[in-house]
């Protein structure tokens, strides 16, 4: 631009360049070099994703591991064995139970239950 108007009384500040032209080599380069900016910006995303995800899962897992010690403290052989004549009871309660022989072991004893009679009454469970 200079160049053209040398020896003519006009200054040139700045040029404004509105459309350019490139080989199509060049043009490919450009948009493989931005493609590929754009999967490492992803590939970043996605590890920044995981490493939260990570720990997420550990804090999860402390305090889960937490939950049991606590729980584990208060568990007793003669609360699980409540807990469990509790269930045994919900259970030969339902109404799709038929007989429940339930015990054994040490602690354990033989529980029985009847079926419901015809109308729909349940009779005391028998114990023997």
């Amino acid at each position: 631009m200079q160049r053209a108007l040398a020896g003519r009384p006009v200054i040139v500040e700045a040029v404004l360049i509105r459309d350019v032209e490139l080989p199509e080599t060049i043009k490919t380069a450009i948009a493989d070099k931005l493609a590929e900016e754009q999967r490492a910006q992803k590939m970043r995303f996605t590890l920044d994703r995981e490493r939260q995800e990570a720990q997420r899962k550990q804090v999860e897992a402390e305090g889960i591991a937490r939950y049991q010690t606590i729980v584990r403290q208060g568990l007793t052989a003669e609360y699980l064995q409540y807990k469990g004549i509790e269930a045994t009871m919900r259970f030969a309660e339902s109404a799709n139970s038929k007989v429940i022989i339930v015990g054994g072991g040490r602690a354990g004893f033989p529980w029985f239950s009847r079926p419901t009679s015809r109308a729909g009454v349940r009779p005391p469970p028998v114990n023997p």
